[in-house]
């Protein structure tokens, strides 16, 4: 195990949360150096291994998520896709039929 952080905190008490995760990002050396100014008796490489484990499991649902939500709407699009195709393939059917009627009408005109 290291020494805890020796450093004197140096927090700005104006700084926001989102100030603050935009400064720290998600390095988890970052957050567990900032983490162990903030509290001295935490040690920085337990604390890092911590963060790390957090921000990836954050980061894997995250991931997981956004894959199910792209599946999703890749399995609509798919449907609709195929709905749409079917449709046009009934009427392209009937068209057919249409112009073979057609067809037959000029034929006996022409007999």
């Amino acid at each position: 195990m290291t020494e805890p952080v020796k450093e004197t905190p140096t927090i700005d008490p104006e700084e926001s949360g989102g100030e603050m995760l935009a400064r720290l990002g998600m390095d988890a050396d970052l957050w567990a150096r900032e983490l162990c100014k903030r509290n001295p008796i935490l040690d920085v490489d337990t604390t890092r291994a911590w963060l790390a484990n957090a921000i990836m499991a954050g980061f894997d649902e995250s991931a997981r998520l956004a894959l199910a939500e792209c599946g999703a709407s890749h399995e609509a699009i798919g449907r609709a896709t195929y709905e749409t195709i079917s449709k046009l393939e009934a009427a392209m059917r009937e068209k057919d039929a249409r112009i073979k009627e057609l067809e037959a009408m000029l034929l006996k005109e022409g007999k």
